[in-house]
């Protein structure tokens, strides 16, 4: 495939299924245009790549692009049964073929988790699919050409109510406690995470909000904790009886990250910085640092991880696999994504 069309086709499927300038994001003001479905879409092969694709000035760093990382070329002949179409079966074709290419960075088991954490994005991708191999191959699958046009216009019904999910879905506003103004710090801390990086730079664990922790990677995998916390800091060093600082987002985390230091050199085998609930206690082994992050970052990181939430609670996966898969999308997406991978200090180490 040429350069120029490549090029011309990735920014084609980018303006099709991303968020773009003129559609609203978290915190904007701007109103969302629904792009209209292409009847002559090319799909180019994408490489199962952590490096940026060429889309012009469209950013395909964006964590919404991830699963089209691995989207079939057109070239790719995924329906082949004859004779009959019923969507659910083919769909499962074009899963099977999904799965295949995403084994470049995942094993089939995990390639399982990722399509059902991206499931409505997938079922987007299988309506492209679908109405360009029954326009290019309607003879191959042995369909009437009635049948194939109504088959055709049928997915460009469905795929044109897709695409309103998936703009309503990756543009929605934010929680107000789990936005930019809501945040307070990440703790940031040389823990290494054994078969993704080592620990030998300060990088962030946890993200904090008025509303509870984005936590990132992590052995447990990463995770929205959404408790009503107390934050709280062992940090009275001058009284023979410890006393207990309560934390407040008005707090500078340059002279928390100094306090919380002390303390531990103080009280080296007690918990210094942590969160209570009421019921059970969360505590912290990093330092608070001040990060900035804008609702977009906020919103992607806050979707891929509330599907893992999700899938935790009503997929039939293993716990560990879902902690492992949302370690490599997290890292996949911090690989394509410059600034946000520097901001929360993972430079050099993925």
């Amino acid at each position: 495939m040429g350069g120029g069309r490549f090029r011309n086709a990735a920014r084609m499927i980018v303006r099709e299924v991303l968020p773009t300038p003129g559609v609203k994001r978290p915190g904007s003001a701007q109103t969302a245009s629904i792009p209209q479905p292409q009847p002559t879409a090319q799909v180019p092969r994408v490489l199962a790549s952590a490096a940026p694709l060429i889309t012009g000035s469209v950013d395909s760093s964006s964590i919404y692009f991830l699963p089209y990382r691995y989207y079939i070329s057109s070239e790719v002949e995924v329906f082949r049964e004859r004779g009959s179409w019923e969507e659910n079966r083919r769909y499962a074709e074009f899963l099977r073929v999904m799965k295949t290419k995403m084994q470049a960075d995942y094993s089939l088991a995990e390639a399982e988790i990722v399509c059902h954490i991206f499931n409505f994005d997938m079922r987007l991708m299988f309506y492209e699919k679908a109405i360009q191999e029954l326009r290019e191959r309607r003879e191959d699958l042995w369909l009437t050409a009635d049948r194939a046009e109504y088959l055709r216009n049928l997915y460009f019904k469905k795929l044109e109510s897709a695409k309103q999910k998936f703009y309503k879905r990756n543009t929605a506003v934010l929680p107000a406690d789990f936005s930019a103004a809501a945040l307070w710090f990440a703790t940031f801390s040389k823990r290494a995470l054994d078969g993704f990086f080592s620990g030998e730079t300060e990088h962030a664990g946890s993200i904090y909000f008025d509303g509870g922790r984005i936590r990132l990677m992590h052995r447990s995998g990463p995770e929205i904790d959404r408790q009503d916390m107390v934050r709280i800091l062992r940090a009275d060093l001058r009284n023979p009886e410890p006393g207990r600082r309560i934390l407040t987002k008005e707090d500078d985390p340059g002279e928390l990250s100094r306090l919380v230091a002390a303390a531990r050199r103080q009280y080296p085998s007690e918990e210094v910085l942590y969160e209570y609930d009421g019921i059970r206690t969360h505590s912290s082994r990093g330092y608070p640092k001040k990060i900035v992050l804008n609702n977009s970052e906020i919103a992607q990181l806050y979707y891929v991880v509330c599907r893992l939430d999700e899938a935790r609670i009503n997929g039939n996966f293993r716990k560990d696999m879902i902690a492992l898969v949302g370690n490599k999308l997290l890292i996949q997406f911090l690989r394509s994504n410059a600034r946000l991978r520097r901001e929360l200090g993972y430079e050099g180490l993925i």
